[in-house]
Formats: structure tokens, sequence, C-alpha cells
């Protein structure tokens, strides 16, 4: 009977050391989900919550229409596929330029307007984020693969502002950048400007898409011939004259040979 306190003790340890171990993914899922999107999740397998893998998924609506800037939903540097209900999806930042090595946010939206489908997590520096059948995107209806998303991946810091990284499946190469924005306006048409360094003298490249109804996806490939930071301006201009604007400063990656 003497020795049975400090047995209880060593089994409380092992047990508390495995509920800690079994909430590691949820409480890092935590510190990147939408905190409003938790707090209006339900209890259906698809609704938005902390996964396993670290990171948040699952059906929040957003209204794509009314005013404000230009949303930018995804930057990738190579197409990301695959179909998490067969086999993994590993998704990570880019080859990024020397000094790059802060961790990353990352996103997840639907392409499609009418679909409701969000994911928040953190990408660090070397990580990539594993996708699986515990996604959500294997129980929304109809059943989404990760091409049917849009990835979005950067940082932000005091000195200098928002930067975003072109994200990729792991391991893979790319010959450009791919860049999509939301307008929440009827646009005629939309501009995409390089601002290019004026070291060497190059001019501005201009870029021009057609028309699209509020909430339709535009994508815009970008190439650069250097890594460094690029930026980029955005412009779309409605039947009305209104228009939305992205700024963006992109960390253009040093492709990988193929």
């Amino acid at each position: 009977m003497a020795g049975r306190g400090p047995l209880v003790l060593i089994l409380s340890i092992l047990l508390t050391s495995i509920a800690r171990s079994a909430d590691a993914g949820s409480a890092t899922a935590d510190d990147t989900c939408r905190k409003d999107a938790l707090s209006q999740a339900g209890t259906r397998p698809e609704a938005y919550a902390p996964r396993r893998g670290g990171y948040c998924d699952g059906v929040v609506f957003e209204a794509h229409s009314g005013s404000g800037e230009l949303t930018v939903i995804g930057i990738s540097a190579s197409g990301i596929a695959g179909d998490p209900s067969s086999g993994p999806v590993r998704i990570a930042a880019a080859a990024a330029i020397e000094g790059a090595s802060t961790a990353l946010r990352l996103q997840g939206v639907a392409k499609a307007p009418e679909i409701n489908y969000r994911l928040d997590a953190k990408l660090d520096p070397g990580q990539s984020l594993v996708l699986d059948k515990e996604s959500a995107l294997t129980m929304v209806q109809p059943h989404l693969r990760a091409e049917d998303v849009a990835w979005l991946a950067w940082s932000d810091s005091a000195v200098d502002g928002r930067i975003y990284t072109p994200t990729t499946l792991a391991g893979a190469g790319g010959s450009g950048v791919e860049i999509i924005v939301r307008p929440t306006i009827d646009t005629t048409y939309s501009i995409l400007t390089i601002e290019r360094p004026s070291a060497n003298g190059a001019s501005p490249k201009t870029l021009r898409e057609t028309a699209r109804s509020a909430g339709q996806p535009i994508a815009f490939g970008v190439t650069s011939e250097t890594a460094g930071i690029l930026r980029i301006n955005i412009l779309a201009v409605g039947y009305d004259g209104t228009t939305q604007t992205a700024n963006i400063r992109l960390r253009y990656p040093k492709h990988k040979a193929p």
C-alpha cells in the first residue's frame, strides 16, 4: 500500500503528457484560426474547426460583394493540385530569397465564389502543411481538391509591412507566379502593373484581363528574370467607374531547374 502513492503520481503525469500531446495540434491551429468563425462553428464534420495537422479549415461564409480594397486570395509558384481523400497533399512556401526565414501565415479559400471554404495555418521555415482525409476539403459538398482552392502565404512586420511569398507543392519547381484576386464589384477590365527595380532601367510591365462578375476570381501570370521583391499594382475598374486596387509586395522566388 505504501508504494501506491508514487505509482498514482506517475500515472497522472503520463496521462497529462498524453493529453497535452493530443492537444498540441489544436493549440497550434487555434493561434491562427479565425476566432469569429470558430465561435459560429456547428457540429457538422465540415464545420470550421481545428484539425490535428495544426490548422483550421471548414465552411466559412464570406460575402463577395461591396466596396473596399481589391482582395488578394492566391499567389502560387506551381500548380497546387491533389485530392486529400486519396493521399496527403503537402503545401509549402516556394524557395525564397536569402534572409526570408520567418514563419508565414497560410490561407486557403475556395476559388468558386458560391463555395464557402476557408483554411488558416502557420508555415514555419522549411516546413509544409499536410492535408489528408481529416481536412474539410473531403467533407464539404461537393468535395474539393487542392486545385479548387486559392492558396496565399505572407508575413507581416512593423518594418517591412506585408510581404507575400508564393505557395507551392512541397518539392515542386515552377517557371512563374500566378496571382489571383477577387473583386467585389462587376468589372469591365483589370490591369496588373509590375514596378520593376529602376537599376536596370526597365519599364513597368502591364497585363490586362477582361470583364468579370463580382466575386469571380481573376488570375494573372507574372514572371521575373531575378529573385527578389517585386512591387505589383492591380486595378479593377467597374462599369460605373468604381475602382478597386491591390498593392502587393511579392517575394519572387528562386525557381528550381526543371
